[in-house]
């Protein structure tokens, strides 16, 4: 049975961080967007700069990077996933999103830069990059694939990270998740006694 966690969320909404946690917690091969971005630059002998470049120009590569998710999904029965669009095209994985109020999302970036691919010289600044860089990932997003990644209905979990600290994530996520687990593990015996009874 596969174990595929796919989270989402908001800029500084903790996705990366709780993502390693998992991740070491369940035995989990992590795979972030930017992971999928080398990947595909490298099958295409491209350096990551290339690739940048080459996506300002050819917005259809989103799909590449899709496509390279849901074939990782069909290869490996372990994997974590932290990307904005994974639950879409894994749709038996469990699906999380972490949601964070942009102020505090802002302060977290601000605070630990060093995580961040990108760097901003204050508070408000940060608050301003983070509110225009989502906005454009979600009307990308709707415009492409007419889904609004906020939207809670998308998920199995959707989890507001403003005021809880990264271990009560982790903690509320496992829990969330093994309970997902369980279920699947049932609706699978029940097939398997069906068709063993069947035949």
């Amino acid at each position: 049975m596969k174990n595929i966690i796919t989270i989402s969320g908001n800029l500084g909404s903790g996705k990366s961080t709780v993502g390693e946690l998992l991740a070491k917690r369940f035995g989990l091969t992590t795979y972030a967007s930017g992971d999928l971005m080398r990947m595909i630059a490298q099958k295409h002998h491209m350096t990551i700069n290339e690739f940048n470049d080459y996506l300002k120009q050819h917005k259809e590569v989103d799909y590449l990077i899709d496509q390279e998710a849901m074939h990782l999904a069909k290869q490996e029965d372990c994997l974590l996933f932290v990307s904005r669009m994974a639950w879409y095209f894994i749709p038996d994985s469990f699906k999380v999103y972490l949601y964070v109020e942009e102020q505090e999302g802002a302060r977290r970036i601000l605070q630990d830069q060093k995580r961040s691919s990108e760097h901003y010289e204050n508070y408000q600044k940060a608050l301003e990059g983070i509110c225009t860089r989502f906005e454009k990932s979600r009307m990308r997003f709707l415009d492409t694939y007419h889904v609004d990644i906020t939207d809670p209905k998308h998920y199995d979990l959707y989890l507001d990270t403003t005021r809880l600290s990264i271990s009560e994530v982790e903690e509320i996520i496992s829990q969330q998740y093994l309970d997902f687990v369980n279920r699947k593990e049932k609706v699978y015996a029940k097939k398997f006694d069906y068709n063993r009874n069947k035949n």
